[in-house]
């Protein structure tokens, strides 16, 4: 039988993408009872893409399907794949998810270095870090964007447990981090591996920033504290934290 999944047409960002992937793979197990070898990306990261590559191996490395050949899908809802990033995911179970992004959203190797660069250039204690992450920008144009004072007020509240939290910044939004950075002196904020603009409702992609993104996220993930908003990044920072335990969604 022939395990390849060539994957639908899909022109949006990055992490909506790998949603909308993951649930292909998903239900083509649904499907087929087998899970698929290989990934055909030729209709994705249309975006992102900068040669004739397979895109999804670009960044991602897939480990051994075996592990989930007898998983149950009791669970799973195809219809969810737009919606899921909007929902308060502590609502669902997400077990299955997590394991199929154990086997197939593992980092390249390529992501894998930048990952590895960026922890040793900021010298990222996970322990004693706390992500504050706002996905801002464009995203407006879906949903509600939770005000800065909801991220100020949780940071204070794990700062009096913990008077030497340090914060690490993410955003799309220059007000952002100007704004946090105000409140929480004591941070780390990426400022040379991705573009952050002013307040703007206008997309902007790019293959490098996307494959330093990636290792963002997966940094994101580890942090003991994430304070994020609804959206398909702060559901991938969740796919590879696998826990709720210190996640707040706001």
């Amino acid at each position: 039988m022939n395990t390849t999944i060539i994957l639908p047409k899909h022109s949006a960002g990055f992490f909506s993408t790998t949603t909308i992937i993951l649930f292909e793979i998903i239900n083509y197990f649904k499907k087929n009872c087998v899970n698929p070898i290989c990934i055909d990306s030729s209709h994705t990261f249309t975006w992102y893409r900068n040669s004739d590559k397979n895109m999804f191996l670009e960044f991602f490395k897939i480990k051994n399907i075996n592990t989930i050949d007898n998983i149950s899908l009791d669970y799973f809802d195809y219809e969810l794949r737009g919606d899921l990033q909007f929902k308060k995911y502590s609502d669902y179970k997400l077990d299955i998810y997590f394991k199929y992004v154990d086997v197939y959203f593992n980092l390249s190797d390529n992501v894998l270095d930048i990952y590895n660069n960026m922890i040793h250039k900021y010298n990222i204690n996970y322990d004693n870090t706390c992500c504050l992450f706002l996905r801002g920008n464009d995203k407006a144009t879906e949903c509600d964007i939770p005000t800065y004072d909801k991220y100020i007020q949780k940071g204070n509240e794990l700062l009096k447990s913990n008077p030497k939290l340090k914060f690490l910044i993410q955003t799309d939004e220059k007000e952002f981090i100007h704004e946090m950075t105000s409140y929480f002196p004591n941070n780390v904020v990426f400022n040379d591996e991705i573009r952050v603009i002013s307040k703007n409702t206008n997309k902007t992609v790019n293959h490098n920033f996307a494959l330093n993104f990636l290792a963002i996220v997966y940094i994101m993930s580890k942090c003991k504290y994430v304070i994020c908003n609804s959206g398909n990044i702060s559901f991938w920072i969740l796919m590879y934290r696998k826990h709720f335990e210190n996640y707040f969604q706001v």
